[in-house]
């Protein structure tokens, strides 16, 4: 008797388990179905256009005309499957083994589709180094990184 209380309580232990297990895995399921989505919906950009005034902006708008991306350049927001919005932040620091002044950017980019739905969102840290703009290098790691995403091989 007492054998089939314990299998009878190890079975309903095994159920009580799997109720609670089972929400858990319906949140990892829609979690893959919300990223699935979002990743044919940004896959679904062909044309961009890139909002900003500074040098990061500008380098992106450079790399989407020599090609090298699955982006073809827009020339207003309104013609574009989506608006790539580029902001640069420079910051001076002193280095104590130097004693120069260099300055570190951050670029960030936020990619919204025609209905302002956020796309894609990255960020990039560079610094300035001789003859070399630490804004212009981390936007072309910025879109180098969405291209690694989104455009298919």
């Amino acid at each position: 008797m007492k054998l089939t209380t314990r299998i009878k309580t190890a079975g309903s232990l095994a159920l009580l388990g799997l109720g609670c297990c089972s929400p858990f895995c319906m949140a990892q399921s829609d979690i893959r179905a919300d990223h699935q989505h979002r990743l044919e919906k940004l896959q679904s950009v062909h044309s961009m256009f890139v909002a900003g005034n500074n040098q990061a902006a500008q380098r992106i708008r450079e790399e989407l005309e020599k090609g090298k991306t699955c982006f073809s350049p827009a020339l207003r927001g309104a013609d574009a499957d989506a608006v790539l919005d580029v902001n640069a932040d420079g910051v001076h620091t002193r280095s104590n083994a130097v004693l120069a002044d260099i300055r570190e950017w951050i670029v960030s980019g936020n990619l919204t589709n025609a209905t302002g739905e956020l796309l894609w969102s990255d960020s990039v840290h560079f610094g300035d180094a001789p003859f070399m703009s630490g804004a212009k290098t981390a936007a072309k790691h910025l879109l180098g990184d969405l291209r690694r995403q989104v455009c298919k091989k």
